[in-house]
């Protein structure tokens, strides 16, 4: 059975999804990451960080399947109502979409990229990039090193992306919000650093194309 995780972090944004939130938990097996769990009736996790990291949904998600040893699919708060069933393989990473660099937002993009690159010492310089709403990631022989390498690059990440004032105001909306922006940066490295396939699953989450 595939179990889920989500974050939910700040009491304006707890209360707004709390409902959604209950309503999937009370159908899937269900990890919660908040600093809100007064207001849930079952087991959550707490976020202890003071400062609020977007990066932490990797973090957490990889802990989870440390723990756990399996697949299991990290879905944005503001997704899960939108989930419908996926056929997952063993061996496939599942993102919310796959598109490229997107540089039309900001040069920071391509800038992380090579930047990442050049510390994973990635040879294969695709323009994919995975956006991250949902991510499912196969358990690995690999998996110990995937995680080493996702836990390096936050720094990267954060550093780039973090308490910057946009041109854009689509990031300045989400930067206003915490710490680190661009995730799907670590994420698409690490993916192409390990050959694994990326399934794209934006159509209401439907399978539609394997990179």
């Amino acid at each position: 059975m595939i179990e889920f995780a989500t974050m939910c972090i700040g009491k304006d944004w707890s209360f707004e999804w709390k409902d959604n939130i209950r309503q999937f938990h009370d159908k899937h097996k269900l990890h919660l990451l908040t600093d809100c769990s007064v207001w849930f009736e079952f087991k959550t996790y707490d976020y202890e960080s003071k400062e609020f990291s977007y990066y932490d949904k990797l973090i957490f998600l990889l802990d989870l399947m440390e723990s756990n040893k399996k697949r299991i699919t990290y879905l944005d708060v503001d997704k899960l109502e939108q989930y419908n069933n996926i056929d997952y393989d063993t061996t496939s990473a599942y993102v919310y979409n796959v598109i490229d660099t997107p540089m039309y937002l900001s040069d920071v993009f391509e800038s992380t990229r090579k930047e990442i690159h050049n510390h994973l010492n990635i040879k294969n310089e695709s323009n994919v990039y995975t956006q991250e709403a949902l991510i499912s990631l196969p358990y690995t022989s690999e998996f110990k090193n995937i995680k080493k390498d996702i836990i390096e690059l936050k720094d990267i990440v954060e550093r780039n992306f973090g308490n910057k004032k946009w041109d854009n105001p689509k990031l300045n909306r989400y930067s206003k919000q915490g710490i680190g922006y661009g995730e799907g940066s670590a994420l698409t490295a690490v993916l192409l650093k390990y050959n694994i396939p990326i399934v794209n699953v934006y159509s209401k989450f439907r399978k539609e194309s394997i990179i």
